[in-house]
């Protein structure tokens, strides 16, 4: 704050898992890649336009030489990226799955996803070498009552407003309320707010609706 208020022409570029929230902050949300519709068939030539997909494809090759889309497995990896929300963490750790595994018998065993994402680089920090440890990291991070909330929030089976999440999940935030306790789990990334022309509402990715679960 200090150098961006005594040199005017200094940009600043940070990447954080919450806003600075410091005076001449900009934000800009990082979504999720961008994955298949799973309402509907795709054909193999259309793939590579899901960023998702081709991050899948990109890291099943690396540890599975020839490795390609085709027919029979794009069902099953657009299947993959979409249960995985995705997430580019969550993705690169499925795609690892390929040296024993199929992308069918991957999507198959997404039910237990903490359990079978587990194999992240060595070199990469302890947060990222498996999709739990990620998570538990990220709630680590939150205060007792937004653990309390991002549990509670996990009921939603869908999107939710702010005065469902008043009625199902304010009780026992004090001193803190329901609205503050949301607005700083928003600012973590953990709900993702889906606004329409009247209303906000609130949604748990299932990867991260599943640790609020446990």
């Amino acid at each position: 704050e200090v150098i961006l208020a005594r040199a005017a022409t200094v940009r600043i570029l940070a990447t954080s898992r919450e806003p600075l929230n410091i005076a001449g902050e900009a934000v800009r949300l990082v979504a999720p890649l961008t994955i298949p519709d799973q309402d509907r068939e795709h054909d193999v030539g259309g793939m590579p336009r899901f960023d998702a997909v081709t991050l899948f494809a990109d890291r099943a090759a690396a540890v599975l030489p020839g490795f390609e889309l085709d027919e029979d497995n794009k069902t099953a990896v657009a299947g993959i990226c979409a249960q995985l929300d995705g997430l580019p963490l969550a993705i690169e750790l499925a795609a690892a799955r390929m040296r024993t595994m199929s992308p069918q018998q991957i999507l198959q065993r997404l039910d237990d996803r903490y359990s079978l994402l587990t194999r992240g680089r060595r070199t990469a920090p302890p947060r990222q070498q498996t999709l739990r440890w990620c998570i538990d990291w990220s709630y680590g991070l939150c205060t007792p009552a937004e653990q309390r909330l991002w549990a509670r929030l996990s009921v939603f089976a869908r999107s939710c407003e702010l005065d469902a999440v008043e009625q199902v999940c304010g009780t026992d935030l004090a001193p803190d309320t329901p609205p503050g306790v949301l607005s700083s789990l928003v600012d973590k990334s953990i709900p993702v707010r889906e606004a329409s022309e009247t209303v906000v509402r609130f949604r748990l990715l299932e990867t991260v609706r599943g640790l609020g679960r446990e």
